[in-house]
């Protein structure tokens, strides 16, 4: 599975998990480089997640860990995530 499909299912999961939450698909862009793939908001939460492939060993850019430390050091929620799984954990309120 490439991973912008990856990408397409966890977000698909979180909107039916979390009716009412907001999510945006951040694309891929030079001027965008490091901004975690998937934005959202969940019951006030800001929630970030940068979506890889499991079975790559294509691992996270100096920027994507920089933008990853910088909303967590906001209080955001911020993660590296293979599996719509652990995009749910981490975007579920119920897990603060």
């Amino acid at each position: 599975m490439k991973e912008a499909d990856l990408v397409r299912k966890i977000k698909r999961a979180l909107e039916e998990r979390f009716r009412g939450s907001y999510w945006l698909k951040i694309p891929g862009t030079r001027y965008l480089a490091g901004v975690p793939d998937l934005i959202g908001c969940v019951e006030g939460r800001f929630v970030a997640l940068e979506v890889k492939r499991p079975d790559t060993s294509y691992g996270v850019t100096e920027r994507q860990e920089a933008n990853i430390k910088r909303i967590r050091d906001a209080e955001g929620i911020a993660a590296v995530v293979t599996s719509v799984e652990e995009a749910i954990w981490w975007a579920d309120p119920a897990t603060d």
